[in-house]
């Protein structure tokens, strides 16, 4: 074993060498060991924790119980939804704005599918102490038919679970958003091995055939407009119902791009073909215009009358194909509004929307016409799930200042809800703590309407030993086994579902016309970085087609985007007051606190890359990697080294990267706050982890439970106007208190030291600190 300046570490060489293999093979693993750990040691050197928690039920009434937050059901009581004229959620009976913090599950057999009915009950009691008013669930066509023979057979077994899964849910206050397709297989037989296999091609052959959309409302059809026995209505017919993704992930230039090599240069499917020729035909009438408009680009042998060629790429600016870019357009709405029509057909009175993963202009024209904004986001993503040599970047969110937030903010649509239904900073990212805190402080800045971190599983009853693959190891996307994600469901808790951080006072919207940015871009643009991180300041959105602000009021700037992909054109409008925003950083920074939108002692300097929102609750530094919250209710700091003071709470040189954050547990003001919750969040792993690399770049093997965190050891300062004898405890996963933390009183508050390798009952990620 490995020398360490702590009691019993977990040894590098068994992050590389098994010990059956340094058992069988000798000298020669003695010798692979030392070379890879020459490779390894400055990345893995760092003390890893096994976690000692089995149970990871949360018992009612405890200090992580957060069911308050969580209405009384049923879901649905108050009505069907309805967008209010705000552009936020409300219910027809309770016309208020309302908040959702969602759930996910993704069903498959490496997840256990759908839970039967006793554990269904265990399960959605715990998501309702974990503060969820909402839960996503997705892979249900591709769960049901799994294993099935013949088209539509689908699995009642299952389908019986998932009816008293969604009563459950209902019962407890949690309303449902469901994927209505997901896998490109649909509800076909005799797809072997799984449902991945890619054996039909359902989602984008959808918009050319219509026999496919045909299989698409026969699939609607026969799992959700069937009477599920334990509610008395059909899933789509039950106001618990809060909105569907009619095809999850489905526009046709990203299914384009991904249906297999070449990226970009790859061309569409001659199936488009056809329409697009019947699309010209309509738009231009004759072969004069046609080729009057496309400036020469008109082959010979091409015409109206016979044949027109798609482009020969995906993504280009010449004039052939910002028109299929239109078609494009025109098609996606037509289909979404067919599907719309359908389900409605079927007694659906909720929200619908489609295209929820593509940033690119095109897809928000197509996005403009659906009565809900939903997409997702991700930084880090794996390169290939668990296989060997999957790879992830080891970078922070924060060094290209949370660029995958701000593909979130670059796509909300002002006047319509907003929600993003899958965001991840994935396993075994080490810096994935961020997103714990970037993405529900930003939403809550943004006034969004839920979120919903993707998760095969949001919650995991315990650590014992499953047959289900993902429940025996933390893997990418796997919330409910991983410590670090887990806990910080919680901070999500409070920072967005109970409000701690408030709401962006402005609005800044930004002007999208249609022909504008198809003749600049091809409908291929994207907003510029200045105006992008205008998100980081203030609440931003799209208004397209509107020359003015969906809402009026004192606070509302509108940006114009004109005939520059890469520039911003046109003028920020304060009502009465015009606001250029250009020339260089410390310029278009004079120009923002002159216009009203900043406060003259607000930090932001964009030359240094630091951005304080409006409020004044959030900050973030690029250069240091760091990362603040300052609200009334929580304060948090995330930080690589050093040591930070924000709001209440000061953090003094933390051994290892950390995130910490304290947090009112009694709903006072900090300051006040007689019972608080500190989370200390690092990095975890699985036993028996390997990779091929120092970063921990490059898998080698996944590993098993039990789960390492990263020890830490930090110096926490909380300043408090309370007198009197304050307490803190170690927590279990549980929320059970362990053994007590000494704290010290000070002139300025109260003084903990924390050491994660020192606690009897193994690492806990969050404390409970108590006046008694």
């Amino acid at each position: 074993m490995e020398q360490s300046l702590f009691p019993n570490p977990v040894p590098v060489s068994s992050l590389i060498c098994s010990p059956a293999k340094r058992a069988h093979a000798g000298i020669a693993c003695v010798i692979l060991t030392a070379v890879l750990l020459l490779i390894a040691l400055p990345a893995m050197a760092q003390e890893w924790l096994p976690v000692k928690d089995i149970n990871l039920e949360v018992a009612q009434g405890s200090v992580l119980d957060f069911s308050t937050l969580v209405e009384l059901g049923p879901a649905g009581r108050h009505g069907w939804v309805v967008v209010l004229p705000d552009g936020h959620i409300g219910f027809e009976n309770k016309r208020l704005p309302q908040r959702f913090l969602s759930a996910s599950f993704a069903f498959s057999g490496s997840s256990g599918g759908i839970p039967d009915k006793a554990e269904a009950v265990r399960i959605v009691a715990q998501l309702r102490r974990m503060g969820y008013s909402a839960a996503r669930l997705h892979f249900i066509d591709a769960w049901l038919m799994t294993g099935q023979s013949k088209d539509f057979d689908f699995n009642q077994v299952q389908l019986d679970r998932l009816h008293y899964l969604l009563a459950q849910l209902k019962a407890n206050g949690i309303y449902w958003v469901i994927d209505l397709l997901d896998s490109d297989n649909g509800a076909y037989g005799g797809v072997y091995p799984h449902r991945w296999v890619k054996k039909h091609n359902l989602r984008l052959d959808f918009y050319t055939d219509e026999d496919k959309r045909n299989h698409w409302l026969r699939l609607v059809k026969d799992i959700f407009a069937s009477r599920n026995p334990y509610t008395e209505t059909s899933t789509l017919q039950d106001p618990a119902l809060l909105g569907v993704i009619l095809i999850n992930e489905g526009g046709i230039a990203e299914l384009s791009y991904r249906s297999g090599p070449g990226g970009f240069a790859k061309p569409y499917s001659e199936k488009f073909k056809p329409l697009f020729l019947a699309w010209l035909k309509t738009r231009y009438g004759n072969d004069a215009a046609l080729k009057s408009a496309w400036q020469g680009e008109l082959q010979r042998g091409e015409s109206l009358d016979t044949d027109v060629a798609l482009p020969k790429a995906l993504r280009g600016n010449d004039a052939r194909t910002r028109d299929f870019m239109r078609f494009v357009v025109d098609l996606e709405q037509d289909r979404l509004q067919w599907m719309v029509t359908q389900v409605r057909s079927l007694g659906y009175k909720g929200l619908a929307t489609a295209f929820n993963n593509w940033g690119f202009f095109q897809s928000d024209l197509s996005r403009s016409a659906a009565g809900w904004v939903d997409m997702h986001t991700y930084h880090a993503h794996p390169s290939s799930f668990v296989n060997k040599g999957s790879k992830i970047p080891q970078t922070s969110a924060i060094e290209n200042a949370a660029r995958f937030v701000r593909e979130l903010t670059n796509a909300r649509q002002w006047g319509k809800p907003f929600s993003v239904t899958e965001y991840g900073q994935p396993f075994w990212n080490s810096w994935r703590r961020e997103s714990v805190a970037l993405i529900p402080a930003y939403a809550a800045l943004q006034k969004w309407d839920l979120i919903c971190q993707f998760s095969e599983n949001s919650v995991q009853l315990n650590y014992l030993p499953s047959p289900y693959s993902r429940k025996n190891a933390i893997h990418p996307f796997g919330v409910s086994t991983d410590p670090v994600l887990h806990a910080g469901e919680r901070l999500a808790a409070m920072l967005f579902k109970r409000g701690d951080v408030k709401p962006s006072p402005a609005e800044i919207h930004i002007h999208l016309d249609a022909e504008a940015i198809f003749k600049e871009s091809g409908g291929w643009g994207q907003l510029s970085e200045e105006v992008s991180r205008l998100g980081l300041l203030s609440a931003i959105g799209l208004d397209i087609g509107s020359k003015t602000p969906s809402v009026a009021g004192p606070k509302i700037y509108v940006i114009e985007k004109g005939a520059s992909a890469s520039g911003l054109l046109g003028k920020a409008i304060n009502v009465a007051t015009k606001l250029g925003l250009s020339g260089s950083g410390s310029e278009r920074l004079a120009q923002l606190k002159h216009g009203g939108v900043l406060s003259e002692n607000n930090r932001t300097d964009f030359g240094k890359r630091i951005y304080q929102s409006d409020t004044g609750e959030l900050l973030m530094d690029v250069p240091a990697k760091r990362f603040f919250v300052n609200s009334a209710k929580t304060d948090l700091v995330a930080l690589p080294e050093g040591q930070a003071s924000v709001g209440i709470l000061s953090v003094h040189q933390p051994s290892v990267p950390a995130l910490v954050a304290l947090s009112s547990a009694d709903d006072a003001p900090l300051e006040s706050s007689k019972r608080m919750l500190l989370f200390v969040l690092t990095d975890a792993i699985n036993s028996g982890m390997k990779f091929a690399d120092a970063k921990r770049t490059e898998l080698v093997t996944l590993g098993q439970l039990p789960v390492l965190l990263q020890r830490v050891a930090v110096k926490v300062g909380i300043r408090t106007e309370l007198t009197g004898a304050f307490k803190a405890y170690a927590l279990s996963f549980a929320g059970e208190r362990r053994e007590p933390i000494p704290i010290q009183a000070t002139d300025e508050g109260l003084s903990l030291n924390i050491d994660t390798g020192l606690l009897k009952h193994g690492p806990a990620t969050i404390f409970e600190i108590v006046r008694e």
